[in-house]
């Protein structure tokens, strides 16, 4: 006699609970602000190198 305790996987495609589209949304600004945020920051500093090249060749 054998038993299992195996349980069907529901894909997360599937979910489309209130609280799931929520955490989605929340996700998905996170990630966008933080993308926002690199390329800011990578043009700050490319600013501040070239600024300090031209310093350096004057």
């Amino acid at each position: 006699m054998s038993k299992d305790n195996v349980v069907a996987f529901q894909s997360p495609e599937g979910l489309e609970d209130p609280l799931t589209e929520l955490l989605r949304t929340g996700v998905k600004q996170l990630i966008q602000q933080a993308v926002e945020a690199e390329l800011v920051s990578c043009e700050l500093l490319s600013n501040l190198v070239f600024n300090q090249l031209n310093q350096a060749a004057a």
